[in-house]
Parts: structure tokens; sequence; C-alpha cells
């Protein structure tokens, strides 16, 4: 059988570790017994071809598909797999969530409407309060909905949608953070956004809470 064009030179070093090539002085019983017995180069051309398809398989099988997180009505988050299987992410810091993002390092924010909030998860779906105040509009927070990510500048985008504005907020840091307005002219009601360079980094596979 020949080897696939596309096989990569690591597993072939793989494949010479763990099959190692016959001597070329073949022992006297191999000698004698040509009939009954594999001869050492055959036996190793089967032996490499088998090993040569088990990693060729390996190589190319598809890996787990990426996550997909949902906020719900009922101030939770779920967390679905490629296959729709969907378990509990997150039942605590939330209140009328609506837009989420992920930062570069997986992290989740989720923007809460009804208390103008902003909560960060860890990928364990730990809860930390990373902007504004509840119920309080003076951050600058105004029934915040969506999220987007800008990976080039760590920057999270947020649509205020009473407050017909566009905030930003740093990423860099783990601490508790204050708006900056981006945008305030040309919006009316602001609901969704998107950054072309949003990050491209799947959240650390999560651990299901009750």
């Amino acid at each position: 059988m020949r080897r696939p064009d596309n096989f990569s030179p690591l597993l072939q070093g793989s494949v010479d570790r763990l099959v190692p090539k016959p001597s070329h002085n073949p022992s006297p019983k191999n000698q004698a017994g040509k009939g009954s017995e594999m001869k050492p180069r055959k036996l190793h051309y089967c032996l490499t071809t088998g090993l040569l398809l088990l990693l060729t398989v390996m190589a190319h099988a598809p890996r787990a598909g990426a996550q997909i997180f949902v906020s719900s009505n009922d101030n939770t988050i779920w967390q679905f797999t490629s296959a729709g299987v969907g378990t509990l992410f997150a039942s605590t810091g939330l209140n009328n969530p609506r837009g989420l993002a992920f930062d570069s390092l997986g992290r989740l924010y989720v923007a809460n409407r009804g208390d103008q909030t902003i909560t960060r998860f860890d990928a364990n779906g730990t809860p930390f309060l990373f902007a504004g105040i509840p119920l309080d509009f003076t951050q600058g927070l105004n029934e915040p909905v969506g999220l987007a990510f800008d990976s080039a500048s760590s920057t999270l985008f947020v649509a205020n949608r009473n407050g017909n504005t566009i905030g930003k907020f740093s990423t860099l840091g783990n601490g508790f953070q204050t708006m900056t307005v981006f945008a305030n002219t040309g919006l009316n009601r602001p609901f969704a956004l998107a950054s072309t360079t949003a990050s491209s980094t799947s959240p650390t596979t999560p651990t299901a809470r009750s």
C-alpha cells in the first residue's frame, strides 16, 4: 500500500520509532524457515503500513465542534455542543441577559439589560461584575444589549439601546472597568454589534453548573 501523499514527516518519524527497521543480516533461523515464517522485511512493511493508516486517520480526524452560548430570558446562560446538547453554564450575576461576547482569553461577557451592568464569567461560570452599578445609570450603561470584542485592541464594545450610544471598555485589566463613549451620533436605539477583528480564540471548555 502506497504511503499517502500528504503524510507528515512528523508521523513518519513516529512510525520509525515505533516500528524499527529489520536487520540487513537475517539470522540463520530466519534463513532456514523461509516457508513457515514471515520474512523480517515483509513483517516490517505490514506493521509500517498499518501504523501509517492509523496515524493518518488520527491526524485527519475531525476536532470537537465549537461551544455555542445562549442567553435565556429566565436569567440563565446555556452552552450547547456542536451536536445540540445543552447544559446550564451560569445562573447567577444575570439580570435580563442579552448580548454575549468572548475575549481572547476565553472569558465570556454578558450585557445585563435589566440592571445596567456587564458581567464577566470565567471558564467555570464564576461571575464577576465587570462594569456598571446595578440600576445606576450614571455609569454610562443604559439598557446594554449588544456586545462585540475587538481582539486587535482588546476592547469590548457595548450598544446602549436606551442611551443611543456605543460604549467601549478595555479588557486588559482584571478589575472593574468604566465605560468611555465611542459613538453617540446617528444612532436610534442601537441593538446589535459586530467587529471585523473579533477574537477567533475558542473558550476553554467550561464546567456545567447546576
